[in-house]
């Protein structure tokens, strides 16, 4: 048998690797997902949107600002940009955990609003179907009442879903100064 040409291997290779694909999803089984990044404020585990998580940080020095509240830790310089960094759990509750290696930021960006929460821990991706989608769970800290609107249920587990756009719309998170 004569040796392929570069071509004919080319084209070989394209054949084979067509038949071995996998297909993509429906358009219609894409849109009934969901995925969210799970993270921990405290001892309470939520959800938020992968589509508004901007990144997820170590840990980052903050220059202080003057006149503002405890919770505003200061601003950042991520690679050249100048990002908010708000402690999380003092905010909700007026007491900053301490720092540990499980410590994040997580950032969001929302119409305009960029800025960074430190957060206990991150603790991954969440895939759910959109039927998975149900009310709060009970034992939601009342301190995220104004930010979670719905949860997803899968096997007795409730994972409620953290809203950036309802924190970076609300007047206490806005109002940094300490007056």
């Amino acid at each position: 048998m004569p040796a392929l040409s570069p071509l004919d291997q080319l084209r070989d290779l394209e054949s084979r690797t067509q038949q071995n694909a996998a297909g993509l999803p429906s358009e219609e089984e894409a849109m009934d997902s969901w995925t969210g990044v799970g993270f921990f404020v405290g001892q309470q585990e939520l959800l938020a949107p992968l589509i508004d998580v901007v990144e997820i940080l170590d840990p980052v020095e903050c220059t202080k600002i003057p006149s503002v509240k405890p919770w505003f830790k200061g601003l950042a310089n991520i690679r050249g940009n100048l990002l908010p960094v708000v402690d999380f759990h003092q905010f909700l509750h007026g007491e900053s955990l301490p720092q540990t290696s499980s410590t994040r930021v997580v950032v969001f960006r929302d119409e305009g609003v960029n800025a960074g929460i430190v957060v206990s821990n991150v603790v991954g991706m969440r895939h759910f179907q959109m039927d998975e989608r149900s009310e709060c769970s009970d034992s939601l800290d009342t301190s995220l009442n104004d930010f979670v609107k719905y949860a997803f249920q899968r096997s007795g587990e409730i994972w409620d879903v953290f809203s950036f756009k309802d924190l970076a719309e609300s007047e206490p998170f806005v109002q940094i100064a300490a007056v």
